[in-house]
């Protein structure tokens, strides 16, 4: 009577499967795990959950379509009989993939998205983040405590600051106070830029370009300036700040028509500290050799 029953293993054997497990980041290597067609919802997740290090209850699945490009993403309380079946008869590929959250699935699916692209003078090329907020975050100042704290490092020489992008050059840095709901959409490019806060001087957009202002290069940014340093001395520190070898520097304004570089041509914007926000008129144009 303590004999394994080998038919019932048999059948058992038959309704299970394994799945290749793959990280949406790209960052873990791929885990394999045996799922079977008997599995509820919640026995799933706990198998997955157990095999990648995560808690079920945080985890976005999304299988691969029979094209092996990615399906969308399994809602919460959703049956998966159907994503089972097909794969268990070979009809779309046995792949799940798997984003860990910072919210349950639950949670997650009530957030609204919102792209950002992070310009940091240590980047080669500005970085898109992804940040996800619910319906009692109504301004940017709510927004900042979404982003990564390893994206925007602290330091005593610079603040963050949420800014408007056009065509790739910092236009305007925003108020703390401005709307959520109006940087949302195609028509505004959100940005997240390091401003200084230190010095006597005023504030300058810069960006760098090689050959033509169109091949933009590097990150664009924001520094401080003083009209009592020299252009060379203003120039030794724009190439410290972006590692940038600058041949020439050129004024543009929104119909990028160049002008020659003077201190007087700059708009006089104040420190971070001021009242925001804050509109350039101009942008700096650093030619790179």
């Amino acid at each position: 009577s303590d004999k394994p029953d080998l038919k019932l293993y048999v059948e058992q054997e038959q309704r299970t499967f394994r799945i290749t497990l793959r990280d949406s980041s790209g960052l873990a290597d791929n885990v394999i795990v045996k799922i079977s067609t008997d599995f509820d919802e919640e026995k799933i997740y706990a198998v997955i959950g157990a095999a990648v290090g995560h808690s079920p209850v945080r985890l976005q699945l999304a299988p691969l379509k029979a094209s092996s490009r990615k399906a969308s993403p399994i809602k919460y309380g959703d049956k998966f009989d159907e994503v089972l079946n097909f794969m268990k008869a070979n009809k779309q590929p046995r792949v799940l993939i798997y984003t860990k959250l910072l919210h349950s699935l639950k949670e997650f699916e009530n957030l609204q998205k919102i792209n950002v692209m992070l310009c940091r003078q240590d980047i080669d090329k500005p970085k898109q983040l992804s940040l996800f907020f619910g319906k009692e975050d109504r301004y940017l100042k709510d927004l900042i405590d979404k982003v990564p704290k390893e994206d925007i490092p602290a330091s005593d020489d610079v603040t963050w600051k949420f800014c408007l992008l056009n065509r790739g050059k910092i236009s305007q840095i925003l108020d703390s106070e401005f709307p959520i709901s109006k940087a949302v959409g195609r028509s505004v490019n959100l940005g997240l830029a390091e401003v200084p806060v230190k010095g006597s001087g005023r504030l300058c957009s810069f960006f760098c370009y090689s050959g033509s202002y169109l091949n933009s290069v590097r990150v664009p940014g924001i520094i401080s300036f003083s009209e009592k340093e020299s252009p060379s001395e203003f120039k030794k520190q724009l190439s410290s700040l972006t590692g940038v070898e600058i041949k020439d520097l050129n004024l543009f304004d929104d119909s990028m028509f160049p002008e020659p570089f003077s201190f007087e041509l700059l708009q006089e914007n104040p420190l971070a500290e001021a009242e925001m926000p804050i509109k350039f008129e101009n942008y700096l144009g650093l030619s790179s050799t």
